[in-house]
C-alpha cells in the first residue's frame, strides 16, 4: 500500500465523523451539542488539517523523490540494454563477415584443388592400372610354370 494511501485511510478513519456530515456548528462553553458527533476544538481541528496537509506534502515529496530515482535506475537499464543490443549486432556482423570470408577461402581452396589434382588422379589410375595388369599377367605365368 502506498504511502498517500495509507494517509488517506489513516485521515478517513480519525476523521470520518468530521466528514461524515455538512452540519457544524459553533459552541460555547457549557453549551449542549445539537447533534451526536465528535466535537474538535478549533486547535484539534487545525492540527488535523495541518497535520494532513504536511503529511500529503511529504507524501508528495517522497514519491516525487522515489519516482525519480526509479526513472533514473530504468533510463540507466534502458541505455545498458541499447549499448549490449548495439554491440552484439555489431560483434554478430563481424562474426558474419568472417564465417563468410572463411567460406569464401575455403571455395578457392577447393576449386584450385581440383584443378590441381584431376592430372594426378588421371596419373596414378593409369599407374594402378598397369601396375594391376603387370602384376595379372605375372600371377598368370608363375601360376602356369608351377602346375606344368
Amino acid at each position: 500500500m502506498s504511502i498517500i494511501n495509507k494517509v488517506i485511510l489513516f485521515f478517513l478513519l480519525v476523521c470520518k465523523d468530521v466528514l461524515a456530515s455538512d452540519e457544524y456548528t459553533h459552541l460555547r462553553k457549557n453549551e449542549p451539542a445539537p447533534f451526536d458527533g465528535t466535537l474538535l476544538s478549533p486547535e484539534a481541528l487545525a492540527t488535523i488539517i495541518t497535520t494532513y496537509d504536511t503529511d500529503l506534502s511529504t507524501c508528495k515529496i517522497e514519491a516525487d523523490k522515489i519516482k525519480e530515482k526509479l526513472d533514473l535506475k530504468y533510463t540507466i537499464l534502458e541505455d545498458k540494454c541499447k549499448f549490449d543490443y548495439t554491440n552484439l549486432q555489431k560483434l554478430d556482423l563481424k562474426l558474419l563477415a568472417t564465417k563468410q570470408e572463411e567460406i569464401e577461402a575455403l571455395r578457392g581452396l577447393i576449386k584450385k584443388q581440383n584443378k590441381n589434382l584431376i592430372p594426378f588422379f588421371i596419373g596414378l589410375s593409369f599407374i594402378a592400372g598397369s601396375a594391376a595388369t603387370i602384376g595379372t599377367f605375372y600371377l598368370y605365368e608363375e601360376i602356369e610354370t608351377r602346375i606344368k
